[in-house]
């Protein structure tokens, strides 16, 4: 584990998994904050912010699953460190190549990621904390928390509500690439 529980206070390690189980719920959009402003040079920005929707919406269908307390630690390191390093220095070369509505994305991109948060589900940050304290604990898989018997983030209508939006979204996106104005 990169996280020493014994190093820390029991109510640092609570913080702990509850800061990162709230990052994880929103994994995609959490860890490209600092890869976002330098793709901005070979993408454009509709391109990119819909496929982030999409990629928040493909998390929400896995996110309980894949729970990996380490890789967590290391996109908190990423994202902390690079994060406004990356939306600097990309918006002042947007600026220096006279590209002000990318230079504006650019600096403003973690900002901006707060406002896509709207567009993408959330999760059960409690189930999610749950895990990440099994984990440092060390409790195997098969004694883990007990999750409740009804599961609503796995039910059929939740997917469906999911795919619904995700397709009015992605019907918006591919009309405004044919030239079709809503």
């Amino acid at each position: 584990m990169l996280w020493k529980t014994a190093e820390h206070t029991q109510e640092e390690n609570q913080r702990w998994c509850y800061l990162r189980a709230s990052e994880w719920t929103r994994w995609p959009l959490f860890v490209a904050q600092p890869f976002i402003p330098p793709l901005l040079f070979f993408a454009t920005p509709r391109t990119l912010l819909v496929s982030l929707v999409v990629a928040g919406w493909v998390w929400s269908l896995i996110q309980y699953r894949t729970v990996h307390a380490d890789l967590a630690c290391i996109g908190c390191t990423i994202v902390f460190f690079l994060k406004w390093p990356s939306a600097l220095v990309c918006g002042g070369l947007f600026l220096w190549r006279a590209e002000y509505g990318l230079a504006g994305l650019s600096f403003c991109w973690p900002v901006v990621t707060l406002g896509l948060m709207c567009l993408t589900p959330g999760g059960l940050i409690g189930v999610v904390e749950k895990k990440f304290i099994a984990q440092l604990l060390g409790i195997p898989e098969s004694v883990r928390f007990e999750e409740s018997p009804v599961d609503w983030s796995r039910s059929v209508g939740n997917y469906l509500t999911a795919l619904l939006f995700l397709g009015v979204v992605c019907g918006i996106w591919y009309l405004g690439h044919l030239g079709v104005r809503p």
